[in-house]
């Protein structure tokens, strides 16, 4: 049965091919950037482009994750030594005991707004 116009409504080019959240996947993973390269035309590649901006702020977001998580850890479990009782230093801030809890929560609204950015060059990397 051929399909009606009703039912075409909804379909995109392109993404009906591929699944986004695979593209997605591939982009917030160790492959990404190189991802992205293969399917990006050379002016897309070029310094500042937004697609490209998206997983280089990605990569340096999970680093400062990564580093402000070995510091909490080292501080809960006393491994800090006397820097213990202060905090820790992340990124080159000091960071106090109490201050965790703030940093937590940026690192979660950055993580929303960066993976919100993600999704959208997924979507445009599905329709290519």
């Amino acid at each position: 049965m051929p399909p009606t116009p009703s039912s075409l409504r909804n379909l995109k080019i392109g993404t009906d091919i591929c699944s986004i959240q695979r593209i997605y996947n591939i982009l917030t993973g160790s492959l990404g950037k190189q991802f992205a390269r293969k399917i990006l035309v050379e002016e897309e590649r070029q310094a500042g482009s937004t697609k490209l901006e998206a997983l280089t702020k990605w990569k340096d977001y999970q680093g400062r994750l990564q580093e402000t998580e070995k510091v909490k850890q080292s501080w809960q479990t006393g491994k800090m030594g006397e820097k213990g009782l202060e905090g820790g230093e992340v990124a080159g801030m000091k960071i106090l005991a109490q201050d965790f809890e703030k940093v937590d929560r940026d690192f979660s609204e950055e993580e929303k707004k960066l993976k919100s950015e993600l999704m959208r060059t997924a979507e445009f990397l599905a329709g290519r």
